[in-house]
C-alpha cells in the first residue's frame, strides 16, 4: 500500500477555507500529514495541538476497540508520495527531505517537470540526505497509441483525454497557472488551446513514434523511474485497450532505460 497525498491548487477551495496565502496552505498540509502520522505511531488517549489543526481524543474504551485510530501494516508506515504540479515547488522541497515520492502532474509542460526534480534534489541536499536517485521520480503522462499518427492524434483531439484537458485549463487560469502548461513562458495565453495542449502534452501516434517521445522525454528530464499513464474515461474500450498493450508490449520493453 502507498500513501498519497496533495494540497489542493482550486481557487473555491481556498475560498473556502479563508485561506489568501498559498505558503499557508503548504504549512496547513504539512501540519495535517504530520498529524496522520502521529496517529498512526501514538497510542491513544492523546491531544495534538498544531497551528491549523488540533485532534484530541480522550474517551478511550480499549476492550471495544473504541477511540483507536486503525494502523497500517508497513512499519513504520507505508511509502509516502506527493504530487507536485508547480515548478519550483515548496512541496517537491519537502518532499525530498523526507525522502518521500515525488509524483509529477500530467498537466505542465516538461520545462516545469524538470523543476519539479530540481526542487526535490535540492531539498534532499538541504536536509543533509544523500542524492536522490531518479528512480524513485513517478513523471505522469498521457498516452495513446494509434494504427498511425494522424489516427492517434484524431482519436486524442475529438476524444474525453481532449475534453478533459481543456476543462483542467479552465482551473489553470483561474489560479493564474497557464505559464505551467507552456513550452514558452513566453507564449500568449490564446494559443494554449485544444490543439496546444493534444501535442505538447501527450505522448501520441505509432508504437514508434511513441517510443521515441518516451525516449525524448527522458533524455530530456536527465532521467526518471517510472512512467504513470493518466486515464481517462474509455469513450472507445477498443481503442484504449489496444493503446494500452501497445504500450505495455511493445513500447515499454524496447525501453530499458525507463527502469
Amino acid at each position: 500500500m502507498y500513501f498519497g497525498y496533495g494540497q489542493s491548487g482550486v481557487t473555491t477551495d481556498m475560498e473556502l477555507f479563508n485561506i489568501t496565502d498559498p505558503k499557508t496552505q503548504g504549512l496547513m498540509t504539512v501540519e495535517c500529514l504530520d498529524m496522520v502520522l502521529k496517529l498512526w505511531s501514538t497510542p491513544p488517549p492523546y491531544e495534538f495541538k498544531g497551528q491549523f489543526w488540533t485532534i484530541k481524543n480522550q474517551s478511550v474504551v480499549p476492550e471495544f476497540r473504541i477511540g483507536e485510530v486503525l494502523k497500517p501494516l508497513q512499519k513504520p508506515h507505508p511509502p509516502i508520495g506527493t504530487s507536485i504540479v508547480r515548478g519550483p515547488s515548496m512541496g517537491a522541497k519537502m518532499a525530498g527531505a523526507r525522502g518521500y515520492i515525488p509524483i509529477s502532474t500530467n498537466l505542465v509542460a516538461p520545462r516545469i517537470l524538470k523543476a519539479h526534480w530540481k526542487s526535490y534534489a535540492e531539498g534532499a541536499r538541504e536536509a543533509g540526505r544523500h542524492e536522490p536517485k531518479r528512480s524513485i521520480w513517478r513523471v505522469c503522462r498521457n498516452v495513446f497509441i494509434g494504427d498511425s499518427d494522424e489516427e492517434a492524434y484524431d482519436f486524442a483531439y475529438n476524444s474525453a483525454l481532449a475534453d478533459s484537458y481543456m476543462y483542467l485549463r479552465g482551473f489553470f487560469a483561474g489560479g493564474n497557472m497557464l505559464d505551467l502548461i507552456k513550452a514558452d513562458p513566453e507564449m500568449p495565453d490564446e494559443k494554449v488551446d485544444r490543439e496546444y495542449m493534444v501535442r505538447n502534452l501527450c505522448l501520441l501516434g505509432t508504437v514508434d513514434t511513441v517510443t521515441q517521445q518516451l525516449q525524448d522525454l527522458y533524455n530530456y528530464l536527465g532521467g526518471f523511474g517510472t512512467l504513470l499513464m493518466t486515464t481517462n474515461d474509455w469513450d472507445d474500450k477498443t481503442k484504449w485497450v489496444n493503446s494500452i498493450e501497445r504500450l505495455s508490449k511493445e513500447v515499454i520493453p524496447i525501453l530499458p532505460n525507463l527502469d
